[in-house]
């Protein structure tokens, strides 16, 4: 459906079963969408041609025109010009009669989209462009529904001269273009109108585990290589043929709530709160299999929603260690990260990447800092070991392979670099007009916390000084830097910290509300800490 109805005129066809044939002209002026992006350029990615994404739509469009709709969809190019010929896609279709899975592609060159396969079921040929056929809708309630999940496949067998659309392992479609790779894929949500002016139609769509199958499933790789090849989400919108991408700040209508719970799930339509969000690095969690235990580890899966999926392991006991195996080398790697907790019952760590040590660690801070991080190059098959060294507890929180990092620039509090840790945080664009870009986040509960990883050797922390503030815990490479005292008798807008020195390569700042204020009672209302923006230098 992308771009279909902002560039053209597109005509509805609707097939019956007896062969009757009835043309509807559509007019679409806008679309909004909220795109996650999926990179293409790994071997194992690109060549594979089997993809799969789970879906769930949980509304219906607040419209009385038959001809608008919002979508949840996977789509890929099969071109390396991403051109609209080569875009192809399938996946759930919100009308106001009710849920349907649809198929499409740009490309009439090759004949279309087969649409027969379930004519008995109630199929139709839904788009045609210069008499071909390039969409189908399917009957309401057939395979899909309001509320439930489908799992949409896109798969190209060899043999065969089209490529195979899916809905819940049911074969729906035929898309006949014979390319065996692709370039790009896309997870994404969608609305498309017919009026003049954007109606703003409820979508609520869950995507999540876009996939490929290469030996068996996997979770979509991600990269740090150069900002193009990253998994990410931003929002786009497109008015009487022109798209402004991106938008600057998050929509007022739609735009994404990454990790739900899950770091591969993220609600996209009305009401999310990011409008840019990289997709999670591929993550070994305490718990995956990847990673082996020596020594006498605890396990908590409850004490601790503000680490990497809620859980943490760890260990008191002088060189106990933790091992993460190997990273796969179907996976190219370029960088691991350990992620851990800083606080007043750690002790010393010792890192070891293949066999070699890296770090010394010392974990300990007077209040507690959940995933910190720091992260080491890296190329193929790895071998990390946690130790635990000295003198408390050690723990470990996560590895993260190719964590997403920027380089130099200003980076606005609403970016999708840098993420928030605790469902704690307000984001503001519309009372702030004195703060960067006239936008701020903040939050008042104690150890949630923002982390933003980048290349350089210096960063600019910025943040507002107010009566209602308290102390942030600044900590870079797992290295308590200061703490930052916000408390003021009046507002201070864009009050800046430099922190110079870093020297070159990758690192991850991390701001936590140490639950402290000298401001007020000291109590929660006077213990706001706020992130503004941050500037990296080289």
């Amino acid at each position: 459906m992308k771009r279909m109805n902002i560039f053209r005129k597109i005509t509805l066809l609707t097939l019956l079963l007896t062969q009757v044939f009835t043309f509807t002209p559509v007019y679409a002026d806008g679309n909004n969408w909220v795109n996650g992006w999926l990179r293409a350029d790994q071997f194992n990615v690109y060549n594979n041609t089997d993809y799969r994404l789970q879906i769930y739509a949980g509304a219906l469009p607040t419209t009385a025109l038959s001809r608008n709709f919002t979508t949840g969809w996977l789509a890929v190019y099969t071109c390396a010009s991403l051109a609209n010929a080569c875009f192809m896609q399938v996946g759930l279709l919100a009308q106001n009669d009710g849920i349907h899975w649809f198929v499409e592609m740009f490309d009439t060159a090759n004949g279309g989209v087969d649409c027969s396969l379930r004519l008995a079921q109630g199929a139709q040929v839904y788009w045609s462009m210069s008499g071909v056929n390039t969409g189908c809708r399917g009957a309401i309630g057939d395979l899909v529904g309001l509320n439930q999940w489908a799992t949409v496949e896109l798969v190209k067998y060899t043999a065969d001269n089209y490529w195979i659309a899916r809905v819940n392992g049911n074969d729906v479609a035929h898309i006949k273009i014979n390319v065996n790779r692709i370039y790009k894929g896309f997870a994404s949500m969608e609305e498309g109108y017919g009026d003049l002016l954007d109606p703003e139609m409820t979508g609520q769509f869950t995507l999540q585990h876009p996939e490929y199958n290469y030996s068996g499933w996997k979770s979509w790789p991600q990269s740090a290589v150069t900002p193009d090849q990253h998994n990410y989400i931003t929002f786009r919108k497109a008015v009487n043929n022109a798209t402004v991408d991106p938008n600057p700040q998050c929509p007022t209508y739609y735009a994404a709530t990454p990790n739900l719970g899950d770091i591969w799930s993220w609600y996209a339509g009305t009401g999310g709160v990011q409008c840019g969000h990289i997709f999670p690095p591929i993550a070994y969690d305490n718990g995956n299999a990847a990673v082996g235990y020596t020594g006498s580890w605890t396990f908590n899966n409850t004490c601790c929603p503000y680490a990497w999926k809620g859980t943490l392991n760890w260990s008191n006991v002088v060189n106990d260690k933790a091992t993460l195996v190997t990273i796969p080398n179907y996976h190219p790697s370029s960088s691991i990260t350990r992620l851990y907790t800083m606080a007043p019952n750690r002790g010393t760590s010792i890192v070891k990447k293949n066999g070699t040590t890296v770090a010394y660690s010392n974990d300990y801070a007077s209040t507690k800092r959940y995933q910190v991080a720091r992260t080491w190059d890296a190329s193929g098959a790895t071998t990390m070991d946690i130790i635990n060294n000295c003198c408390n507890y050690t723990d470990v929180d996560a590895f993260l392979v190719d964590t997403p990092q920027v380089a130099t620039g200003t980076y606005d509090n609403y970016h999708y670099m840098i993420r928030y840790i605790g469902g704690s945080w307000t984001h503001n664009s519309t009372t702030v007009p004195s703060a960067a870009s006239g936008t701020l986040s903040w939050t008042n509960i104690a150890e949630s916390a923002a982390t933003f990883t980048f290349t350089g050797s210096r960063i600019d922390y910025y943040y507002t000084l107010a009566p209602n503030r308290g102390k942030a815990a600044i900590t870079i490479d797992g290295v308590e830097k200061e703490i930052v005292n916000a408390c003021n008798a009046t507002k201070v807008w864009q009050q800046s910290k430099s922190y110079t020195g870093l020297g070159a390569g990758t690192h991850t700042f991390h701001v936590a509300n140490m639950g402290q204020s000298t401001c007020g009672d000291g109590s929660s209302t006077y213990q706001y800490i706020d992130v503004d923006k941050f500037q990296v230098y080289p």
